[in-house]
């Protein structure tokens, strides 16, 4: 190590042995070197999707990521095999965006709820602001008999044609659950074995092949679980189970409010 008065980058300088091969010292500072995502990546895309539900509403991102072929890299960055790259990507890279979207996720959130709250203050204290029932009284007018009447009767109205639309739907939904109901025969007819000497080829085909294939779904179960225990907006992983060429990861955030989020730029920032 050099010592400096003046405050700048520490450097180390590395002694060789005499003799080393020309090989051996590349390869040591090619692991020395440091090397970014950016110079690994073919491309990366990113898609935003919307889905409604009865129960939750949810905003999705789709990130997309594909490694380049160890020729087609920089000469500093061919060394590495795809396979560290991909452990990298899922231990560290989809760790800090998935933190950097809930972090800005909730400075959004903050912020509308007390520019929420700002509004209301303002309109309470200008006199805006009325009771539920002082809006009502003043929008439907002084009460009397007549009006009540009419009210009840319409009220009746409506709970008859509820009444009938509800019906109308279990009996759209008796149909479909007597459609999938043969759906279900007819796959467990054609999940039925044919004869008996399916069964005794499907027995002799466990042997190493099946256990090793077996080893391999544990694997990939594992690592699939362990992304989506980063964090909690992560909804699915997958990935190129096979080479390692590419993977795709899965943000999903609430849709409790209406701006949209960069997120392209957060996936940029880390890249």
């Amino acid at each position: 190590m050099t010592a400096s008065k003046s405050i700048a980058t520490p450097s180390a300088s590395i002694a060789v042995i005499t003799g080393t091969p020309r090989e051996r010292i590349d390869a040591i500072k090619q692991e020395l070197d440091r090397v970014y995502l950016k110079q690994l990546l073919k491309n990366f895309s990113l898609e935003e999707k919307i889905t409604l539900t009865e129960n939750q509403s949810s905003r999705r991102y789709h990130l997309r990521i594909e490694i380049l072929a160890a020729e087609k890299r920089e000469q500093g960055a061919r060394h590495l095999k795809r396979a560290k790259i991909m452990e990298e990507i899922e231990k560290r890279f989809i760790l800090r965006v998935a933190q950097a979207i809930k972090k800005k996720y909730n400075e959004i959130t903050d912020y509308q709820q007390m520019s929420h709250r700002t509004m209301r203050q303002g309109n309470a204290a200008a006199g805006i602001e009325f009771t539920r029932a002082q809006r009502s009284r003043g929008i439907q007018g002084p009460d009397n008999g007549d009006s009540s009447d009419e009210e009840a009767e319409g009220g009746r109205d409506a709970d008859a044609a509820e009444a009938r639309l509800h019906q109308r739907h279990r009996d759209e939904g008796a149909d479909y659950e007597g459609e999938d109901e043969e759906r279900v025969e007819v796959r467990e007819r054609d999940d039925e074995p044919m004869d008996s000497d399916t069964e005794d080829l499907n027995k002799e085909g466990g042997g190493p092949e099946t256990e090793e294939r077996e080893k391999e779904q544990m694997v990939n179960s594992s690592r699939i679980q362990a992304v989506q225990r980063l964090s909690e907006n992560i909804s699915s992983y997958t990935y190129d189970v096979k080479s390692n060429k590419w993977c795709e990861i899965v943000f999903e955030l609430p849709l409790r409010n209406k701006t949209k989020m960069d997120v392209s730029s957060i996936v940029e920032k880390f890249v």
